[in-house]
């Protein structure tokens, strides 16, 4: 399946949203789960609200069903979270604008396609590090669940390496670039979760530092 984001069925981040849960759902194989999710699809696409605080659910259940169905959830977000879709003819200027508007929620500043464009993005990047957010916090409870009997001796992987929703979850979350999630949220002007992940990047590849130096300085 190709990626919906910024195709006919992605043009604006409302549609991007409602039609990628949409998709996601039909692809739920539990059928009472399915059944929950289905009687939900008006609202997705009547609220923008709603589709906003069910798709981290939906994923969550959809990534932990089958490798492939998790492949091309990641295949969305990287193309979301790729600097080629990003409109470069955005200026600093415009960006702050943007931002001005968009914590004052005043519709009136993306009337051209630039505007549009760079609101799809802006808004598509933020409900992914919603979905990431989610999702670190469903592994961190699912580990305590699986190990709340573990004795102090014990190895963590005993409790956890059988549980395959678990570890979909957490192989999924750790597929995604630390180092690319720090650039995209320090062009979002999200400082304090671009230095989060760049902490996360350097951990894993001290190396590494002077090329993040920039970025670093940047924060």
């Amino acid at each position: 399946t190709s990626p919906i984001f910024k195709s006919t069925f992605g043009s604006t981040y409302k549609h991007w949203l409602s039609n990628w849960s949409t998709q996601l759902i039909s692809k739920v194989l539990d059928k009472n789960v399915a059944d929950v999710f289905k009687g939900c699809i008006p609202s997705v696409h009547c609220d923008i609200k709603v589709a906003q605080h069910l798709l981290p659910y939906i994923l969550v259940t959809v990534i932990s069903q089958s490798k492939d169905h998790a492949r091309e959830v990641r295949e969305e977000i990287e193309v979301i979270l790729d600097e080629n879709t990003t409109n470069q003819q955005m200026t600093q200027k415009d960006m702050n604008n943007f931002l001005f508007h968009e914590e004052n929620e005043d519709g009136d500043w993306n009337s051209d396609n630039k505007g549009e464009s760079y609101e799809l993005k802006y808004n598509a990047v933020r409900m992914v590090f919603a979905i990431l957010d989610h999702m670190n916090k469903w592994s961190k409870k699912r580990y305590s669940q699986l190990t709340q009997k573990m004795k102090p001796r014990d190895d963590p992987s005993d409790y956890t390496s059988k549980d395959l929703q678990f570890l979909s979850i957490k192989e999924f979350v750790d597929s995604i670039k630390p180092k690319t999630l720090a650039k995209v949220a320090l062009e979002s002007k999200s400082y304090a979760r671009s230095l989060l992940y760049l902490e996360i990047h350097l951990r894993k590849d001290p190396g590494d530092l002077n090329a993040c130096y920039f970025n670093l300085q940047t924060i």
